[in-house]
């Protein structure tokens, strides 16, 4: 893999170099992206992807990096989700990024591991790591905006999902989600017209519930 990687970053005078990957689950194994070519990004381009988090993910496991990047960049240290809160910041340290259709990584899937076993601190450090990147950005990109409300607004998505998994929270938790659930509320209503037709079917009829039926919410996600 880091072969691989290694070569395409060279050969393409790239900042950082990016594989597809498997997603491995009960035997079988899924490509991830499926690209149908290698492809080359600027700056702007792979953020609007980061945020869009579809085609290029924010994992830290199948990218190969400049060492330079990491000057004044760190993982944030006893935090869940730290590749989240930290691979837009390396990213839009670029000019070339380069990324290559081949699928290099198996990411096997555990029933044990830690995105399957939430708890109140993980979706506190979800919350808390996305929240400040996006303080980050709405301040320094505007021409982001609107993938940067989408990855917000899909954060919320997974800490209410996240926390009726749970069942039983403590205060202070459900208060976090809940300042996070108007924040993005006014940010939705007043930018829903651009933003839109980011979000699918059913990401538009969790968070209508989300909002104004929490019952539904609950119900929808336990069918």
């Amino acid at each position: 893999m880091y072969e691989h990687l290694y070569k395409n970053l060279i050969e393409n005078n790239a900042d950082v170099c990016i594989c597809d990957f498997y997603i491995s689950t009960k035997g079988k194994n899924i490509i991830r992206n499926n690209q149908d070519e290698d492809k080359k990004y600027n700056k702007e381009e792979i953020l609007k992807e980061i945020l869009l988090d579809k085609n290029i993910q924010s994992y830290a496991w199948n990218k190969l990096y400049k060492k330079e990047l990491f000057n004044n960049i760190r993982y944030p240290f006893g935090k869940k989700y730290e590749d989240i809160g930290t691979t837009f910041y390396l990213l839009e340290k670029c000019n070339n990024i380069f990324v290559t259709k081949e699928p290099k990584y198996y990411y096997v899937m555990r029933d044990d591991s830690i995105v399957n076993n939430n708890s109140e601190n993980t979706i506190k450090d979800y919350i808390e790591i996305i929240d400040s990147r996006y303080d980050y950005i709405s301040k320094k990109y505007e021409e982001l905006k609107p993938y940067n409300i989408y990855y917000l607004t899909k954060t919320l998505i997974t800490a209410y999902t996240d926390m009726y998994k749970l069942k039983d929270v403590k205060e202070e938790t459900y208060l976090r989600i809940l300042k996070l659930k108007e924040k993005v509320k006014k940010i939705y209503i007043e930018n829903e017209e651009k933003i839109i037709k980011l979000f699918d079917e059913k990401q538009k009829m969790e968070l209508y519930t989300i909002f104004y039926d929490e019952n539904l919410f609950k119900k929808l996600i336990s069918e």
